[in-house]
């Protein structure tokens, strides 16, 4: 659909990232007289969004920037009846990349407890704005060097509910029962760090069935694989963060 070079707004396509919550994501570059800077543009399916949605998130995205664990949105726009997100680009990467690249886990518990602590003072910062995140992963947090950047809060709203987009119900390895019937909450977001976190700490997810029903099956009904080899303090940390109820 969008190639290198194809201009969207004052910006201009250099390299296709991957897909996002509901559409291409690209390292895009806008250019003045004077200066240049890059951004990753999301570029969502037209009829999978909620063009008054992202309007009303507009002014909620203003108000959560200067955080150092917030990736900010820069700039919301139409253009030629194509909407455009423009956020910072984190040129490190996503959690998700990091893991793969260190082999599943933090490589010590101290850099586990350091990229979480970032992690939950983000996240703290936009509860205090009243804004549940809805899709916490690692796929959803970018990084500056070590420091871990949360991003695409808010996202998971802007998708239509005729939508056929699965990431409107959100990411089954990272929620919390109540959000298979549709109730979100800071508590569910909280859920997710604590999977997050499990991860960190032994490479593994605590529900690690293989497929999203067993997942989801696993998730209301069962009880949290927590792994052995995770120190004891933390064990108890864990377990009550993926405490069933909220």
């Amino acid at each position: 659909m969008f190639r290198i070079g194809d201009q969207i707004g004052p910006y201009s396509l250099l390299q296709k990232i991957g897909r996002g919550a509901f559409g291409e994501v690209w390292l895009a570059e806008e250019k003045t007289a004077i200066s240049s800077h890059k951004v990753a543009l999301k570029l969502p399916n037209e009829e999978d969004v909620d063009l008054e949605a992202i309007r009303q998130e507009a002014s909620v995205w203003e108000e959560v920037k200067g955080h150092p664990n917030i990736l900010p949105i820069i700039k919301a726009d139409l253009f030629e009846d194509q909407i455009f997100i423009a956020s910072e680009y984190a040129p490190d990467g996503s959690l998700s990349k990091w893991l793969k690249f260190q082999g599943g886990k933090a490589p010590t518990v101290e850099i586990a407890l350091r990229m979480i602590r970032g992690i939950l003072s983000g996240l703290g910062h936009l509860h205090s704005k009243g804004i549940v995140h809805r899709d916490l992963k690692p796929e959803n947090i970018l990084l500056q060097a070590e420091t871990p950047r949360i991003a695409d809060f808010g996202i998971a709203r802007l998708i239509k509910a005729t939508s056929n987009s699965t990431t409107a119900t959100g990411t089954p390895s990272y929620m919390a029962p109540e959000c298979f019937y549709g109730t979100r909450s800071e508590q569910s977001d909280l859920w997710a760090v604590g999977v997050i976190f499990h991860q960190l700490l032994c490479g593994k997810l605590p529900f690690p069935q293989a497929d999203q029903v067993s997942v989801m099956n696993a998730i209301l009904n069962g009880q949290p694989e927590i792994q052995s080899s995770i120190p004891g303090q933390l064990q108890k940390v864990v377990s009550a963060v993926l405490s069933k109820n909220p």
